[in-house]
């Protein structure tokens, strides 16, 4: 790893105004800058979409199964940040965030890690996983490694006479959709004009909890001994080309900036950086096919919501999907109400 890269970093200050953190007010942020989006192409949201108060769509909710989509963005919005959670997601927004915010020079490493520490100690585990908690303290103990990856990754694709810009924000239109697309590309390369010359997306992964040692164990690599029942932790490996979960995200992205876009994978113990240039999946042949995808499964709910204004008159058209792995993660109370609203709305039948 590059020292150099981020040892003589600027104290910590304020983020730019190009730094979005997560925080439970986004949604006001995206409708805002939806909105002056709205007013510069002069494009007008559908009513099947607007009467549902539906601005704007995302890459991150495209592959979600329609009846749980209406249940999170329709019928029970207001508990739509607080169905899931899980501190892979929460360790995913740390080092993306302050893996930015190093990289552009407003903190160095150990400035942001201890905020992370700050962050994480704050973290509610959730019910679904009852490892979560001690995956979210496993986690700490490998975190700053993997921050300090990212960094170097992050600085080592800037060039010359280029700004590194955090959640530049983009807007795309579908055609035959009447619904705007927007999103936070995580790492963009401006120059100094502040026109775009390369991006990049970030994806961290983290090990999941096995069971338990049965007797002393010594790892090959490290030469570390595990002792007898103590925790077996299985990590994840880098894939060997670009995920086909993250394509909707690259093609959406890509199409609204005309710019091909590049991956960066970031695991414990390994990282794999993927060149639009040198990968298929990242090129535009790949991403206009799933794009095709992306503008059929929004035209299925588009159609859903033409059919009428009453949500749970159109849930009765869509099947709830337990077994999906998306419905799986949604924590136990909120699992309750979906349940009671569709055995309710057959009762009404």
């Amino acid at each position: 790893m590059n020292d150099d890269k981020t040892a003589e970093l600027t104290p910590f200050v304020e983020p730019p105004k190009s730094v979005v953190l997560s925080e439970p007010n986004r949604d006001v942020t995206q409708l805002s800058l939806i909105e002056q989006e709205k007013i510069k192409r002069n494009f007008v949201t559908g009513e099947e979409w607007a009467r549902q108060d539906i601005e704007w769509l995302s890459n991150s909710s495209i592959n979600m199964p329609n009846f749980l989509w209406f249940m999170k963005y329709i019928i029970l919005r207001e508990h739509k940040r607080k169905m899931e959670r899980s501190s892979r997601m929460e360790w995913g927004k740390y080092l993306g965030e302050w893996g930015g915010l190093v990289a552009t020079g407003y903190c160095n490493i150990d400035q942001a890690w201890a905020f992370i520490m700050d962050s994480y100690k704050r973290y509610v585990p959730s019910t679904v996983n009852e490892t979560d908690g001690e995956m979210n303290e496993h986690y700490a103990t490998f975190g700053k490694k993997m921050l300090a990856e990212i960094v170097y990754q992050l600085l080592y694709e800037k060039q010359d006479g280029e700004t590194i810009q955090l959640e530049r924000p983009i807007h795309y239109i579908i055609d035959g959709i009447n619904v705007m697309w927007t999103g936070f590309i995580d790492i963009a390369y401006v120059d100094a004009s502040g026109v775009l010359q390369h991006w990049t997306e970030l994806k961290t992964s983290y090990p999941s909890a096995g069971g338990f040692y049965k007797k002393d164990y010594k790892d090959k690599n490290s030469g570390e001994i595990k002792p007898e029942g103590s925790r077996i932790w299985k990590y994840p490996s880098t894939p060997n080309e670009p995920k086909s979960f993250h394509l909707s995200q690259m093609s959406i992205y890509a199409h609204a900036e005309n710019v091909l876009g590049d991956m960066l994978y970031v695991t414990p113990k390994d990282s794999r950086f993927f060149r639009h240039e040198d990968n298929k999946e990242l090129q535009w042949d790949r991403l206009k096919q799933e794009m095709e995808s992306i503008k059929d499964k929004a035209m299925v709910r588009q159609t859903l919501l033409q059919m009428s204004d009453d949500p749970l008159k159109i849930i009765k058209l869509v099947p709830p999907e337990y077994d999906h792995l998306f419905f799986k993660n949604i924590e136990p109370e909120y699992k309750q109400m979906i349940y009671d609203i569709y055995n309710n709305n057959k009762k009404a039948n």
